[in-house]
């Protein structure tokens, strides 16, 4: 297969093996949410059992 680039108009050839396949919405999906939740800062505290004050206490 051959393409022609953006940059400078030159003429290349790539691998069908490769790039000539059926396009597959599922797995751009799982890509783009796997990327995205990866990018997420996980800095909200999630409190346990020793940080939960008189939950279980009788008054």
């Amino acid at each position: 297969m051959k393409i022609k680039t953006i940059d400078n108009n030159e003429i290349i050839e790539i691998s069908d093996n490769i790039f000539n396949k059926k396009y597959n919405s599922n797995l751009v999906n799982q890509i783009i949410n796997t990327e995205l939740s990866l990018k997420r800062n996980n800095t909200k505290l999630n409190k346990n059992r020793s940080k939960i004050a008189g939950s279980n206490k009788k008054p």
